[in-house]
């Protein structure tokens, strides 16, 4: 799975090269970043908090509809949700292919876009200290990346200024122990809801 993701990000990058023109957005993120799921010695865990982003994509226009590409981003929160003791800092960095519509035809400005890519970052990591039974603190690291897609709405001004809406999901896998010893490994889902400023580069 992971070597069709770069495989299809890396086509995008090929694709966008191929043409002349395009364009550069660069964004800045405020993002709601929550634990969609994360299963810790049997409890599920859910935790958010405000975290930020930022990013660049290429995107180039082969129609007034339609415009392909490829972006990164690096996304951070400092995550903690007192009630179950669970905390962690959190890094992520998706690749991604991504692909827009413009398909209003009494305003060409609205945009609609997915992304869709891997996420390799493998830093950051998980306490939880809020357990059931008393066996001491558990320490998860992440060390997987996943799969990472996200939806965005927003408005182009003619000044270049980019305005959106975007909700993603990033999946990844942590292993830890407690105590000097191993307890595996666990999936994590983050979803973030978020809005973002940015400008548009015209090449």
């Amino acid at each position: 799975m992971k070597r069709v993701l770069l495989s299809v990000v890396a086509l995008s990058m090929l694709c966008g090269a191929a043409y002349a023109g395009g364009e550069v957005n660069a964004k800045f993120g405020i993002a709601n970043l929550s634990y969609n799921s994360v299963t810790v010695a049997d409890d599920t865990v859910k935790s958010h908090n405000i975290g930020f982003s930022l990013g660049a994509e290429y995107l180039y226009g082969f129609n007034d509809v339609f415009k392909a590409g490829a972006g990164v981003k690096y996304v951070y929160n400092d995550m903690s949700n007192d009630g179950f003791g669970f905390s962690t800092g959190q890094s992520l960095l998706p690749i991604y292919a991504a692909f827009q519509v413009n398909p209003l035809e009494a305003d060409k400005n609205v945009f609609f876009k997915l992304n869709i890519g891997y996420q390799p970052l493998g830093s950051g990591g998980v306490n939880y200290v809020g357990l059931p039974v008393k066996v001491g603190d558990i320490g998860y690291n992440k060390k997987e990346g996943g799969l990472y897609w996200g939806l965005e709405a927003g408005y182009e001004f003619k000044s270049g200024v980019l305005f959106s809406a975007s909700y993603d999901t990033y999946y990844s896998k942590c292993s830890g122990g407690v105590s000097g010893g191993s307890i595996g490994s666990t999936n994590i889902v983050n979803g973030a809801l978020g809005v973002n400023l940015g400008y548009k580069f015209k090449m």
